[in-house]
């Protein structure tokens, strides 16, 4: 039998929380790793804000955010960067919604942290065209963070591994 572990990181922006048995979350951007055991290791990085109970008010901002940024990167991402599809996954706002962090997959394109970089050189012109499109909407406009959202990557990592077991595990046969 396989034993998996999974390691979860978190950066935590907020109030505190508590995660599995024993374990909990530090604030401000504390790492957190969950207790390991033997077998095989998987990371899955999740950077969010801490916020047990979003509101609604939260919720919609975090929409209108996600709408609006990726409208931004629809116009402007071809000047940023070349052949790459960026796509905006998520966007978690702080509860005081002075800050969010918006999550991206990037595809079509093997260094994705580049791409990354690329956004963060053009920030300030990001935000610039970012604050204009959200103004009515907000009073005042959030500072925000970019991460690659890997959850897909992971997702096809743990699907390979979980073939290459179910491949290397003996089939059952039923003679009955």
């Amino acid at each position: 039998m396989l034993a998996l572990n999974f390691t979860f990181e978190r950066e935590v922006i907020g109030a505190t929380s508590r995660c599995g048995e024993s374990s909990s979350l530090r604030l401000q951007s504390a790492p957190y790793m969950c207790p390991q055991e033997s077998g095989v290791n998987v990371t899955i990085r999740k950077l969010y804000i801490c916020n047990d109970m979003e509101s609604k008010r939260q919720k919609q901002i975090s929409q209108v955010l996600k709408r609006h940024f990726s409208a931004v990167l629809q116009l402007e991402g071809r000047n940023i960067y070349d052949d790459a599809l960026v796509t905006v996954t998520n966007v978690q706002v702080a509860p005081d919604l002075s800050q969010a962090k918006i999550y991206l997959s990037i595809y079509n394109t093997d260094n994705k942290q580049a791409v990354l970089l690329k956004l963060e050189e053009q920030h300030h012109r990001i935000k610039q065209l970012f604050g204009q499109r959200i103004r009515k909407h907000v009073r005042r406009i959030p500072e925000f963070a970019m991460y690659i959202d890997d959850t897909l990557d992971e997702m096809y990592k743990l699907n390979a591994l979980f073939d290459k077991i179910k491949e290397s595990s003996p089939e059952d046969t039923d003679d009955e």
